[in-house]
């Protein structure tokens, strides 16, 4: 079998994204564009509610969040400044005329 796109994982996410890409598709002309949703669990969103219960304390050690904020500050900010190429009604996020 053979997709245009193919998505990994029926989660809230993963389905959104399929919905966005057809209504973009069709919004764009392109009603042929095959979207797959891939989900390993036996129905869609079945580890939403696992039960798996994470230990805390390591999320909130002061060491986490200063070597935390050490990475993801520059992440951040790079994600930040690779959102503006993120493109709405033909006009790119920041962009004069963006609304």
């Amino acid at each position: 079998m053979e997709f245009d796109v193919v998505i990994v994982g029926a989660g809230p996410s993963g389905l959104s994204a399929a919905i966005k890409i057809r209504q973009l598709a069709i919004e764009n002309n392109l009603p042929d564009l095959s979207v797959c949703v891939v989900e390993k669990g036996s129905e869609v969103g079945a580890h939403i509610l696992s039960g798996a219960v994470l230990e805390p304390r390591a999320h909130s050690s002061q060491k986490f969040a200063l070597v935390g904020a050490v990475i993801l500050i520059p992440i951040i900010i790079a994600y930040t400044i690779l959102s503006y190429w993120v493109f709405r009604d033909k006009v790119r996020v920041g962009d004069t005329g963006y609304h």
